[in-house]
């Protein structure tokens, strides 16, 4: 199967695309950092191009590191936990193989956010419902896929890979808060060490 191919094959059957990915060894990392990279990129188009009925973004508002940080930094957050926490639970994915199949699965949503904003500029507001119903869409069936690729790539049962899924997000949880420590220990560093310069220099 082409390797460009793989991800839709993947949208429409999830468990044999991904049996059939695992077996074979076909997931391609090239692949899955372009759909990264696109997932990026259609962020940004839905901030600046949604229509103006349903856009309540200001275009010049856009911060590019915020956008980053909650796509990118978020998934690689996710996907570092969850293989922190399946090494310990007699998980067989390798970390590169839990990118590759996350990945894959983030197609579905990316193609109805862009189908989204192409309906959002000829759409009235009282067919917004419509916008809101395919948004979520698009979010479940990435969800699902994304189960379907934890439960695969690991070989757990559903009940083990929710839990999986379940400890992934705590270990997300507290990378965010030890985080936060370790940057505001370095700002109370840095903070110290501006006072003492500028003490000496007061008295020199």
């Amino acid at each position: 199967m082409n390797k460009l191919r793989q991800p839709f094959y993947i949208m429409f059957h999830p468990i044999e695309g991904y049996e059939e990915m695992r077996w074979n060894k076909s997931g391609s990392i090239e692949v899955s950092c372009l759909i990264l990279i696109i997932w990026f990129m259609t962020e940004v188009i839905e901030h600046q191009l949604t229509g103006f009925i349903f856009n309540h973004n200001r275009p010049y508002s856009l911060n590019p590191l915020l956008v980053f940080s909650s796509t990118i930094i978020a998934f690689l957050l996710f996907t570092g936990s969850n293989w922190a926490f399946t090494t310990l639970m007699d998980g067989e994915g390798s970390f590169e193989n839990i990118v590759i199949y996350c990945a894959y699965a983030l197609v579905p949503y990316i193609i109805v956010t862009l189908v989204v904003v192409v309906l959002s500029r000829v759409l009235i507001l009282q067919e917004g419902i419509f916008l809101s119903w395919l948004k979520a869409l698009g979010i479940l069936w990435s969800m699902v896929l994304v189960f379907c690729a934890l439960a695969v790539v690991h070989q757990y049962s559903y009940g083990k890979a929710l839990g999986s899924i379940f400890l992934t997000l705590i270990g997300m949880l507290i990378i965010l808060f030890i985080a936060v420590l370790i940057a505001s220990l370095f700002q109370q560093v840095a903070v110290f060490l501006r006072t003492i310069y500028n003490e000496m220099m007061y008295r020199l």
